[in-house]
């Protein structure tokens, strides 16, 4: 979507610091407010406090976090 001249998704990661961002649907069409996703819990979070709605946008939202988790621990320990 284009606000204001600027491109938007609903979920992006931001080149600059490599963070995952998406767009508060909660607070549309009135607000724009842009949250950053920093672990699995906060992904855990936005899903469940529908900050981002619909199936698709859940499901990249979850495996958006997952890659998170992963940065962190990829290892097979704990299963």
């Amino acid at each position: 979507m284009l606000i204001n001249g600027i491109p938007y998704r609903s979920i992006w990661i931001d080149e600059k610091n490599q963070r995952i961002k998406i767009i508060d649907q909660r607070k549309l069409p009135h607000e724009l407010e842009i949250v950053e996703i920093k672990s699995l819990q906060e992904t855990k979070k936005v899903i469940q406090d529908m900050y981002v709605r619909g199936a698709p946008l859940i499901g990249v939202t979850a495996a958006f976090g997952f890659a998170l988790a992963m940065q962190k621990n990829s290892s097979m320990e704990g299963r």
